[in-house]
C-alpha cells in the first residue's frame, strides 16, 4: 500500500466516524421517530423494519441508553479500525518503530485491545504475564495506570472527547510522520 492509500483510508475512517455521529445526532431530534416508523432498508435479500427503532426512541431514557450505545460502538470500531489500518501499513512498509514512538500510541493500544475484547483493561504482557514496563502511560490528560488492570474500561475515565481526540490524532501523526 502506498502512503497516499493509507491516507485516504485513514480519511474515510474519520469521515465514517464523522457520518456515523451525525446519524447519532439525527436520531436525539424527535421528528425522526416519525422519519422512521414504517420504514425499512434493504440489504441484499434482507429487510431491516426501522418501526422497533422508532419505538425504542419514544421514551427518554431508552433513548439516552440507545445513544450511548451507539456512540460508543461507533468509537471502538473508528478506534479498531484506525489501529489496525495504522499497524498494517507499519508492519509492511518497516515504520512499526515510528508508529510505535507517536505520543498517543501507548494509550491507543491498550484501549483499542479492551475495547476489541472484554472491554476491560489488560495491562499484562502475555509474554511474562507481568505489568508493562512504563506505566502509567498517559495521553492528553488521560492516565492508564497499573491499578486500571482487570478493571472495565469506564466512559468516566475514557470520554468521548478523548476517543474522538485519540483517533484524530493517530490519523493526524500517520499521515504527517509516515512515508
Amino acid at each position: 500500500m502506498l502512503h497516499s492509500e493509507l491516507c485516504s483510508q485513514l480519511e474515510n475512517i474519520k469521515n465514517n466516524l464523522i457520518l456515523g455521529l451525525s446519524g447519532v445526532f439525527l436520531l436525539t431530534e424527535e421528528r425522526s421517530r416519525g422519519l422512521l416508523a414504517g420504514h425499512h432498508a434493504k440489504v441484499g435479500g434482507l429487510t431491516i423494519d426501522f418501526t422497533e427503532v422508532s419505538k425504542l426512541l419514544a421514551e427518554p431514557a431508552d433513548r439516552e441508553i440507545a445513544v450511548k450505545e451507539c456512540i460508543k460502538s461507533i468509537f471502538r470500531n473508528s478506534l479498531k479500525e484506525t489501529f489496525e489500518t495504522i499497524k498494517v501499513y507499519c508492519v509492511d512498509s518497516n515504520q512499526t518503530e515510528i508508529f510505535q514512538k507517536f505520543g498517543s500510541y501507548k494509550v491507543a493500544k491498550h484501549l483499542r485491545n479492551a475495547v476489541s475484547h472484554d472491554n476491560k483493561w489488560d495491562l499484562r504482557d502475555p509474554r511474562q504475564k507481568e505489568l508493562y514496563p512504563g506505566l502509567p502511560f498517559k495521553w492528553s490528560g488521560l492516565v492508564i495506570s497499573a491499578d486500571l488492570d482487570g478493571l472495565p474500561v469506564e466512559l468516566s475515565h475514557v470520554t468521548f472527547e478523548i476517543q474522538l481526540a485519540l483517533v484524530l490524532d493517530l490519523i493526524t501523526h500517520a499521515q504527517q510522520e509516515l512515508k
